[in-house]
């Protein structure tokens, strides 16, 4: 058994699908990791491209990646509403998996696509984050980095085809759509 912190920095999202009629929202970010949630403040202003540049971290002692189910969980909700958030968008990452297998045990500034649950697959808006998984009782620590421009993203700015660099959930499904169009 170890100790494991988890670091999420939100950066951004882009396109969010509003979920009332007045096709604005007021975006907050909700982090859930091994049961326990953080959220961003409300925001003041309605958009549907909200910049948030928020860090949230998870510690766990007696943590056992091998047996289970970790899963961090990231949602975007409009809190335009008078009662209760409308959830814009959701994305959920298996942690063991990216502890084992990504480089440096993390997503680092990567897009995501937002969808509404896991049944359904329409993307309803794209998030920008990283998520860095340490071991603590290994010693793992974070690595380098200078200070960058929250905006820029050297793995996805130039890439060739954005949508290959995405992560994207396994039910998403890609509709196509014809376009008949007349010209003269």
């Amino acid at each position: 058994m170890s100790q494991y912190l988890v670091q999420v920095h939100v950066i951004q999202a882009l396109n969010l699908i509003p979920t009332s009629d007045t096709n604005t929202a007021i975006p907050v970010v909700e982090v859930s990791c091994w049961g326990e949630k953080k959220q961003s403040k409300k925001g003041k202003h309605k958009t549907l491209n909200p910049f948030w540049d928020k860090n949230f971290n998870f510690q766990r002692e007696g943590v056992d990646l091998d047996e289970g189910e970790h899963s961090l969980k990231i949602t975007v909700y409009d809190a335009d509403t008078w009662f209760s958030n409308d959830v814009i968008g959701e994305f959920v990452v298996d942690l063991s998996y990216v502890y084992k297998e990504e480089p440096g045990h993390e997503y680092y500034r990567k897009w995501m696509v937002l969808t509404k649950g896991e049944d359904e697959g329409e993307p309803c808006g794209f998030l920008k984050a990283s998520i860095l998984i340490l071991n603590v009782t290994q010693g793992d620590s974070q690595p380098p980095r200078e200070e960058e421009d929250p905006f820029a993203d050297p793995a996805t700015d130039n890439a060739d085809d954005l949508e290959a660099a995405m992560l994207k959930p396994p039910n998403l499904r890609k509709d196509g759509y014809l376009i008949h169009c007349h010209l003269w």
